[in-house]
């Protein structure tokens, strides 16, 4: 038992030939970045998801433009783009880019106005401004308020893997040449339930 710990220990808590701390995580230049290519991403994914009920996240272009942005300018950064702001430009772009159907906008709301009067009994399903305005920061609460313990039981309990994010982290490990921060020495074999 203490052996395992011990080689989980040097695996994950043993210093790495990058100083993590010396790298900036939270930058303004990934933010402004994230978000204006999350914009970009959400007027795309407004119109597509209107087309066809259907968005994309686009966490792997984010994190991969974002890098190709920054290394484009890397002649003139003070300071190199590291993994944790790309981390952050990602996150941000990827906020941005859902907003269209984490708000309702290309499905509950647009269904909701194609309702005949007599499906309604006379009732106005059509929001104006400042009614989308308060769907839209009841919508927020609601996500911060159930994401905090479907966070603890999901991830933190049960430690299950979520296909897009793991693939965004190998990629953003690859882009700056850092070890690979999802192996955990794990075995995933298919069809080995039951065996």
């Amino acid at each position: 038992m203490f052996d395992r710990l011990v080689l989980f220990a040097r695996r994950h808590v043993a210093p790495t030939p990058h100083d993590v701390n010396s790298e900036p995580q939270f930058t303004w230049r990934a933010i402004i970045v994230g978000l204006l290519f999350g914009t970009v991403l959400c007027f795309s994914n407004l119109w597509f998801g209107l087309q066809s009920g259907w968005i994309s996240m686009m966490s792997l272009q984010a994190s991969l433009v974002g890098f190709a942005v920054f290394k484009a300018l890397e002649g003139v950064l003070s300071v190199p783009f590291g993994p944790a702001e790309n981390v952050i430009l990602q996150t941000t772009a990827v906020a941005t880019a859902t907003m269209p159907l984490a708000g309702g906008f290309v499905g509950i709301l647009p269904a909701l106005k194609m309702l005949d009067k007599d499906e309604t009994n006379g009732v106005r399903t059509v929001l104006n401004f400042g009614e989308l305005c308060a769907w839209g920061v009841a919508l927020a609460f609601f996500g911060v308020f159930f994401g905090v313990p479907l966070r603890r039981q999901m991830v933190v309990k049960e430690k299950l893997r979520f296909p897009s994010g793991t693939a965004t982290a190998q990629m953003i490990s690859v882009l700056h040449k850092r070890d690979d921060p999802t192996d955990d020495g794990r075995e995933e074999t298919v069809g080995s339930v039951g065996s």
